[in-house]
C-alpha cells in the first residue's frame, strides 16, 4: 500500500519550507540544458541573473536582500505551493547576453556545484503564468533588468 500524506502535512512541510529552510534565499536563472537533479552541478549552464530582493546586493549566509516567503495555496492541479511574499519585488541585473532556460533557488548558503546536501530546488524559467519560475523576459542584455513575477514551488499529492 502507498504511503499517503494529508493536506495538513503538504501544508505544514511548506510551511516549514517557506518559513525556515528557504527563509532569506537567492534564484538565480542560467542558459542551457537545466540538470537531471539538484544534486547536479550547474555545468556549462551559464549565470544571467542572480534574484534578490528589489535587486539588492546578495552575500551568501547573510540575510540581507535574501528572497522570502508568502501564502501556501492549494493550486487544484494536484499540488499545493509557495509564492513570493506579497508586496516584494523579485529582480536582477542581467550579468550576460543570452536566453534564460531555467532557474536554481539556494537556501541563504549558497552551494554551488555537486552536491547532495545543498537546499536547492531547480525548475523551468518561462514567461508563461503557471511556470516554476515566470521572469519577465527570457532573453537578456547584460545591465538590464530581469524581474520574477511569479515563483511556484510546488509539493505533488495524492
Amino acid at each position: 500500500m502507498p504511503t499517503r500524506t494529508s493536506t495538513g502535512f503538504r501544508f505544514a512541510v511548506l510551511d516549514n519550507v517557506k518559513d525556515v529552510i528557504l527563509q532569506n534565499c537567492i534564484l538565480r536563472l542560467y542558459s542551457g540544458t537545466q540538470p537531471a537533479d539538484s544534486d547536479t552541478t550547474e555545468g556549462s549552464s551559464v549565470l544571467l541573473a542572480e534574484v534578490t530582493l528589489d535587486g539588492g546586493a546578495f552575500v551568501s549566509g547573510v540575510s540581507t536582500n535574501g528572497l522570502n516567503w508568502g501564502t501556501v495555496v492549494d493550486n487544484g492541479d494536484g499540488t499545493i505551493a509557495i509564492l513570493p511574499k506579497d508586496g516584494t519585488v523579485w529582480k536582477g541585473v542581467a550579468l550576460a547576453d543570452g536566453t534564460i532556460a531555467w532557474g536554481r533557488l539556494f537556501a541563504n548558503t549558497v552551494v554551488t556545484g555537486d552536491s547532495d546536501t545543498a537546499v536547492r530546488i531547480d525548475g523551468q524559467a518561462l514567461t508563461t503564468s503557471g511556470a516554476d519560475f515566470v521572469v519577465s523576459t527570457q532573453t537578456t542584455k547584460t545591465g538590464v533588468e530581469v524581474v520574477v513575477t511569479e515563483c511556484n514551488i510546488k509539493l505533488p499529492y495524492n
